[in-house]
């Protein structure tokens, strides 16, 4: 095993991607989108060199929330999410595989199997349904940066896809906490302002 692979670099990354895939412990498919994900996130965030950034105590939330400020006008918000989720995927399966020196166990080869067996018994219309109105998990919330004219940076924890019930709740509960300023009386009101 090469040292660029134990680096805990961007371009370390890169090899233990393509490590995955020459040992056959995943396709090229699976990876190839983490490493795309992985140089249009750093390379936006840290620019020519990117590769040589050290991923050791890297504060991602930071970095993404950096990204979506400098790409949103280049990317649909879906997409800054898919390419958030995966980086955080592909950063977490490196460090678990130079932590316990294993190849990380991806969820897509696991769940295969029950998914498909779901197919055979419920017909596609049915499934698909299901699939798109059931709720994110718990542990895939994920944190959306949200500037406010202070300069302040509010971090929203949501689900990838908001039902539009909960949105419009969320909006209700979002117009709650909002604050008027007050107008000032001026210092000369009516009657004084006509007598001068």
């Amino acid at each position: 095993m090469s040292d660029t692979i134990n680096s805990k670099t961007v371009d370390g990354l890169f090899a233990f991607c393509d490590f995955m895939v020459e040992k056959g412990y995943a396709t090229s498919a699976a990876m190839d989108p983490w490493k795309t994900a992985a140089r249009k996130v750093f390379g936006a965030v840290f620019g020519e060199g990117f590769e040589s950034e050290t991923l050791d105590g890297i504060d991602l939330d930071d970095v993404l929330g950096r990204f979506e400020t400098l790409t949103r006008s280049q990317y649909k918000h879906e997409s800054l999410v898919t390419y958030g989720r995966r980086v955080r995927n592909a950063i977490d399966g490196y460090m678990e595989f130079l932590d316990t020196g294993r190849p990380p166990q991806l969820r897509k080869a696991r769940t295969a199997p029950v998914a498909k067996k779901a197919e055979t018994k419920a017909p596609a219309a049915k499934v698909t349904k299901k699939a798109a109105t059931d709720p994110a998990p718990m542990g895939e919330l994920i944190k959306f940066p949200f500037p406010l004219r202070s300069g302040e940076m509010a971090q929203l924890q949501l689900p990838a896809r908001l039902q539009r019930e909960d949105a419009d709740r969320l909006s209700a509960f979002l117009r709650t906490l909002q604050v008027e300023t007050q107008k000032e009386i001026p210092e000369r009101t009516g009657e004084e302002a006509q007598a001068a």
